[in-house]
């Protein structure tokens, strides 16, 4: 059962480091379907976005967007932590444990990875 536990934590999604192109454009246009890039470089785009940015546009979008990321990260910081507890609180019984000693394996199972 410890197993278990530990494979399902690794599912949990923590926060992605920056993709680049995609994610700037991703988060400006908030994912708009059509919205492609391969290798930073874009290689689909919808019309009803109108023309493809110039580097210009994309240079500006991506200093707001590595403005905000602190505040973006902090909000999927919280939300993972609350997706953890809820797993913890959720799979103590099934293992046996109360929800505090199956937290504190976790902690120990964690500080153990490389």
């Amino acid at each position: 059962m410890k197993a278990l536990l530990v494979m399902l934590l690794l599912f949990i999604p923590f926060p992605a480091q920056a993709q680049g192109l995609g994610e700037v454009l991703g988060w400006k246009f908030n994912h708009e379907q059509g919205i492609r890039t391969r290798e930073n470089v874009i290689t689909g785009w919808p019309e009803a976005l109108g023309a493809l940015p110039t580097q210009a546009q994309i240079n500006q979008w991506t200093a707001e967007f590595l403005a905000a990321k602190p505040d973006l990260d902090a909000a999927r910081d919280v939300d993972n932590l609350k997706a953890l507890k809820a797993l913890v609180i959720w799979l103590a019984p099934l293992v046996g444990k109360t929800p505090a000693q199956a937290r504190d394996e976790i902690i120990t199972i964690y500080k153990g990875l490389p």
